[in-house]
């Protein structure tokens, strides 16, 4: 098996831990619809981006954010209005 550089180990780890703090921003609702948006680009539907960023959460935190896709919507519904507001 090769060796790798130090510097390039690093460099992978440090991106590595990154990523899962982005991951770990899930948790909070914007950060989610965030990540929900992101995935809308590639996702063929609204509600397969949503199960995208779903099994994330489910994955970091070992439970679903929200119950369903319906109640996604719901709350990102109530939080545009809070914001229009």
């Amino acid at each position: 098996m090769p060796k790798l550089p130090l510097s390039e180990i690093e460099n992978t780890l440090s991106e590595f831990v990154d990523e899962i703090r982005n991951f770990a921003k899930l948790h909070d609702p914007d950060e989610f619809e965030s990540a929900f948006m992101k995935e809308c680009i590639e996702a063929p539907t609204y509600e397969k981006a949503y199960h995208i960023v779903e099994k994330r959460h489910h994955w970091l935190f070992g439970k679903n954010k929200y119950a369903s896709y319906n109640s996604f919507r719901v709350s990102r519904s109530q939080r545009n209005k809070v914001r229009r507001s």
